[in-house]
């Protein structure tokens, strides 16, 4: 493809000349081309190649797609959009950290507590409660420890107090222990 420009003359409408030709332009006094007439696009301009479409093509589907994920982001963070939370009985409570681990102990113990269900007012929840205290001692323990804080003792003191709360699984402790590694 041939990027030329050309000049159409003044007063000729068919008469089409390179822009460089004799005829069509005039040289100033410092040696400058000044081509006279009206400038206008090449008779074969150039095609649009595909890669260019394909692109368009690419750049239309991630703009949909960052709409519909942006729509989606705002819809989940609405307060308490389509989530249901319910109180979690003690032996709930017990099965889940049995199979999805001390974490989602502690997860639901903090979800029933913002639902107002507390040790206090619901006593079977003591048990798993004492448990989910101990293990979030414990793992603070850990850190703080790890870290040669003076803090650390007063995690030691939470675990205490939590474990002799936790009644008949006491042996849990020890477990919690291993799975976090204190000795």
């Amino acid at each position: 493809m041939s990027n030329k420009v050309y000049y159409k003359k003044p007063g000729s409408d068919n008469n089409r000349t390179a822009g460089n030709s004799a005829a069509s332009a005039k040289v100033t006094a410092t040696g400058d081309p000044v081509v006279s007439g009206t400038a206008y696009a090449s008779p074969n301009p150039p095609k649009k190649e595909k890669k260019y479409r394909a692109l368009n093509v690419v750049i239309v589907a991630m703009t949909v797609i960052l709409f519909f994920m942006i729509i989606g982001l705002v819809a989940s963070t609405s307060p308490r959009s389509n989530t249901y939370y319910e109180k979690s009985s003690a032996s709930d409570l017990i099965r889940r950290m049995n199979y999805s681990g001390y974490f989602r102990l502690m997860e639901s113990k903090y979800e029933n507590e913002a639902l107002g269900y507390t040790a206090d007012k619901e006593p079977e929840l003591k048990v798993p409660y004492a448990i989910s205290d101990y293990f979030e001692a414990a793992f603070c323990y850990r850190g703080y420890a790890g870290a040669n804080d003076p803090d650390a003792d007063k995690y030691i003191k939470a675990m205490d107090q939590a474990k002799a709360e936790m009644g008949e699984y006491e042996y849990i402790a020890d477990e919690i222990n291993e799975y976090i590694g204190i000795k």
